[in-house]
């Protein structure tokens, strides 16, 4: 797994390629999964903004990749080196190498709304429906 980010996240450099980015995204989006329970993510807006605030602390506005390390050390979750650029990757939708607040309010959002049973069950139902809408393929000989 380590090999796959190392191959994906050279020094500096972004993933070249759809699938590898889309890649690449999927997985440090997985480690935010993973952090949001040590950061104690919750819907409640105003505590996500003072997370934002205290992680930001040279109160430059955005996160930089420095300060969510120190911020998850703190809170007990080693995100160093490849995680922590796969993170940063993925929720830098702007790809300036920070976190601005409406990237990170951006990102909450998904967290928490992938967290909600309803999210779950609209994924299974657009599942369900899509191999319902495929013809049967005939495999006979």
């Amino acid at each position: 797994e380590i090999m796959a980010f190392k191959m994906l996240l050279i020094k500096g450099a972004k993933p070249v390629g759809a699938a590898v980015v889309g890649f690449a995204a999927f997985k440090g989006y997985e480690e935010w999964q993973k952090a949001s329970l040590a950061l104690k993510i919750t819907k409640d807006k105003t505590q996500m903004e003072k997370l934002f605030d205290d992680i930001d602390v040279d109160k430059s506005g955005s996160i930089s990749s420095d300060e969510l390390q120190v911020a998850l050390q703190k809170a007990g979750y080693e995100a160093s080196g490849l995680r922590l650029k796969a993170m940063m990757y993925a929720a830098d939708t702007d790809s300036n190498g920070t976190l601005s607040k409406e990237e990170w309010v951006a990102l909450i959002d998904k967290l928490i709304d992938d967290r909600t049973p309803e999210t779950a069950d609209k994924a299974l139902d657009k599942y369900v429906s899509a191999n319902k809408a495929k013809p049967k393929e005939d495999y006979t000989v």
